[in-house]
């Protein structure tokens, strides 16, 4: 028996679910919020900014959260982006991590060659091959093989 997902059907037009999850995000601070869309790569992008103090200094963080649904329905993805990052919003609020700590793979940085990633993408490809990503190099000792778990 196959498994059923919770938004598989769903009729919620894909522009209101777009809303919801702009509303989300700002009500949880975002100061500036961007949607792009792709829909025939199967892609949707949430771009959206808060204020963080960093040493002192207000400045705006960026994000990027890049969901590829490949061919799923835009409108079944859409409820399923809406209620994980509620899902994210409510561990917030309720205490258990803060913003930086539920969001940090989608935290945008700017990297030494000039170029703007987040965090995953600068990180994700070196450990899904086993190593330490050079940014960590020389922490914890030269090791650049990840060594695993006990």
């Amino acid at each position: 028996m196959g498994k059923t997902y919770a938004y598989k059907g769903t009729e919620v037009p894909a522009e209101r679910s777009i809303a919801r999850i702009k509303d989300l995000l700002y009500k949880h601070g975002a100061v500036a919020t961007q949607v792009n869309e792709a829909p025939e790569k199967g892609v949707i992008q949430f771009l959206f900014s808060t204020r963080v103090k960093i040493e002192g200094e207000d400045m705006q963080q960026p994000f990027k959260i890049e969901v590829n649904y490949g061919k799923r329905k835009p409108q079944e993805a859409l409820r399923m982006i809406y209620y994980h990052l509620k899902a994210q919003f409510d561990a917030i609020d309720w205490g258990l991590f803060t913003l930086e700590e539920e969001f940090l793979p989608y935290m945008v940085v700017h990297l030494p060659s000039g170029k703007n990633a987040t965090i995953a993408e600068v990180m994700l490809p070196d450990l899904r091959k086993g190593l330490l990503p050079p940014y960590f190099e020389g922490l914890g000792g030269d090791k650049k093989k990840l060594e695993g778990g006990q």
